[in-house]
């Protein structure tokens, strides 16, 4: 199958079964920092960047494009650019803030002046999100530079850096060259790196310390299972960023229980890569599991006599599965609905809180609302219209927020001059009543962390939202998608507060003979100029007393958005390289070379040197599952990678 069309069968499946990979949910603010909007689309380069040098497209789903051509579209993005201050966190500085763009100098291994370095000559294109139309990742990831060969420690001429921006000169695409005394900067930086790389463990090592804590646990329960970071420390990743992989793990495990507990992340090994949890800890169990594994490529099936018992007992051949596939994939539809049993409907959903939208809505026999409080926004961050956001409460005091997005703001799309409904809910019989295009969920699960949900106009469950409606910088094509995209923004804080929520009052008094007396009175008690009780403060400080108790104390408060859990999806989805793809077969790279070209002679898919190609995700799955047979001589295990999305992506 070529890479075109596996690219495009993979994005169909994904698609038609709500997997996508791509996009940020983001409820009023996107992140934008205080009194500041971070437009629909920022301008920053668009989607039609030129520049590459190698063939091969965006490419798209897990992957994305074959090519490690540099991504052209260097900043002459057209698109709004999102002045005004409709929505904001509160908590940031007064300018609006790129939410990908970051020059740290607190990153390890990346001195002050390598970092403005890159910063200022590729961050703009080479970053975790749409502008990365090479899928490099970010160029202020060392890990992930490392990983891709884009620097090779202690070898500038084996670096794509240097061989793009010396050798080829094709890097940047636009403007300047970068100049003799900053490539001499990146040359001495790259000669002195050091990376030193572990003799990887391999998957029987890791069942081994399995194996070892089911036993230590003098237990027969099934219940067991394990997510595995040991390619990370494998690889030599500083221990503060493994620590920081095993966060975001323990945050997305907790995001996707059906528990009211906080399960924290038991590292079983030595190292402190190897983490155990309990299915009836999360309200899952091994059919959910199954579930699971089901979407997992990576796994081969051990003989060991150990092994199988070990099998035998938890009642599957895949008792562990790798953490960043985990984050990625577990994230995204339709896993994410599967793992938080995410029903149908955000009437369905209601029910489940204990909430009746339309009563709330329409407030039978009482002469105001009583469970509902809204308000309004003309722009917020990817939302490309103006946009409004209700808040319900549940019996048992969860919190069920939606937003009402449009296509449009003009007519009945307009939602200040017609803030009432929506216009199918309403049984008061307004005039000014609007009709939605989509919508956007957050609510509290069991344990207190939040849930996401995309719907349509019927309030119907979708893995994807409409970029005419809403888009996000984040991810790959802008999409917003349920599930990945929420965390990446909303976890450090919960619910994010607009600049204002005062614009509807504003609005009506200036319009006051637009509206009937009781449409006036019903609008003015559904839209308070100002929340009494502060039920956006209410909901987050109830979300973030619960996110303090996770591994590491929760994301960062005050942070813009979730940027571990940003830059760990992203890498992942990023195209491999050699080294990276060594380290996934949990071989040596030098060793995996003569290992790769003894079984992979007629096949030049993995990249040997800095002028192949890299990998995309979805190629490297299928190279892997074509190689790792032929290298271990093993067979698949049972029950993976056999979900009918993906049962027939390599063939």
């Amino acid at each position: 199958m070529s890479v075109a069309m596996r690219v495009d069968r993979l994005l169909t499946a994904k698609l038609a079964h709500g997997v996508s990979i791509a996009a940020s949910f983001l409820l009023v603010a996107a992140c934008s920092s205080n009194g500041s909007l971070v437009g629909g689309n920022n301008g920053g380069g668009n989607d039609n960047g030129s520049g590459g040098s190698t063939a091969g497209g965006r490419g798209s789903g897990t992957g994305g494009s074959r090519s490690d051509a540099g991504s052209g579209g260097s900043g002459s993005g057209s698109g709004t650019d999102g002045g005004g201050t409709d929505a904001g966190t509160g908590t940031g500085p007064d300018t609006a803030l790129d939410p990908i763009i970051r020059v740290s100098s607190a990153i390890e291994g990346m001195p002050d002046d390598v970092a403005a370095i890159l910063s200022a000559r590729c961050a703009s294109c080479h970053t975790y999100g749409q502008g990365d139309l090479g899928l490099w990742g970010s160029v202020l990831d060392l890990s992930r530079l490392i990983d891709a060969e884009i620097v090779v420690p202690g070898n500038p001429s084996a670096s794509r850096m240097i061989d793009r921006v010396v050798v080829r000169g094709d890097m940047p695409p636009r403007g300047d060259r970068v100049p003799a005394s900053d490539v001499t900067v990146l040359k001495n930086w790259i000669t002195n790196l050091k990376r030193p790389v572990a003799l990887p463990r391999s998957d029987e090592d890791i069942l081994d310390a399995i194996s070892s804590d089911v036993l230590k646990a003098r237990s027969l329960s099934s219940d067991f299972r394990y997510f595995s970071l040991a390619h990370f420390v494998d690889q030599g990743r500083p221990a503060s960023e493994v620590t920081r992989a095993k966060n975001v793990l323990a945050f997305t495990v907790n995001s996707l229980s059906r528990r009211g507990n906080i399960v924290p992340m038991v590292p079983i090994d030595a190292q402190g890569s190897i983490f155990r949890i309990r299915l009836s800890e999360l309200g899952w169990n091994n059919a959910l599991w199954d579930q699971l594994t089901g979407f997992y490529p990576y796994c081969l099936a051990s003989q060991v006599a150990g092994h199988q018992s070990l099998y035998t007992q938890l009642g599957t051949e895949a008792p562990f599965v790798r953490a960043d596939w985990f984050m990625d994939t577990a994230t995204q539809a339709p896993l994410y609905d599967l793992l938080i049993n995410l029903p149908a409907s955000v009437n369905a959903l209601a029910t489940q809180l204990g909430v009746n939208i339309a009563n709330d809505i329409n407030h039978p026999g009482l002469a105001e609302p009583d469970n509902l409080v809204r308000f309004a926004v003309k722009r917020s961050g990817v939302s490309l219209h103006n946009r409004m956001a209700e808040r319900h409460l549940g019996t048992a005091g969860q919190y069920l927020w939606i937003s009402y997005d449009f296509k449009n703001g003009v007519g009945n799309q307009d939602v200040f001059a017609n803030p009432l409904g929506p216009a199918v809910v309403d049984q008061q019989n307004f005039v000014h009543t609007f009709a939605n295009d989509a919508g956007e969920v957050i609510f509290t699960l069991p344990n207190g962390m939040q849930g996401y949900m995309l719907v349509n106009a019927a309030g119907q469950k979708v893995a994807v939202a409409d970029t005419a409606i809403v888009r996000d910088i984040r991810r790959p094509n802008g999409v917003v998608a349920n599930g990945i995209s929420c965390f990446g923004c909303h976890a450090p804080g919960g619910m994010i507060r607009p600049v204002s929520t005062d614009q509807m009052q504003s609005y009506i008094r200036s319009h006051i003979a637009d509206f009937s007396n009781r449409e006036f009175n019903e609008i003015s008690a559904l839209y308070p100029a100002v929340l009494s009780p502060d039920v956006l403060k209410a909901d987050s400080n109830r979300y973030r007393s619960v996110a303090d108790i996770l591994d590491g104390g929760g994301p960062d408060r005050g942070a813009l958005e979730y940027l571990p859990f940003v830059a760990l999806v992203g890498e992942y989805e990023s195209n491999l390289g050699f080294r990276g793809a060594a380290a996934e077969f949990n071989q040596d790279p030098v060793e995996f070379k003569s290992t790769v070209l003894a079984n992979d002679a007629d096949n030049r898919t993995l990249p040997r040197s800095p002028a192949d190609p890299l990998i995309s995700r979805v190629d490297f799955v299928c190279a892997w599952r074509d190689l790792a047979v032929k290298i271990e001589a093993k067979q698949f295990c049972a029950k993976t990678f056999d979900a009918a999305t993906v049962r027939g992506l390599c063939q």
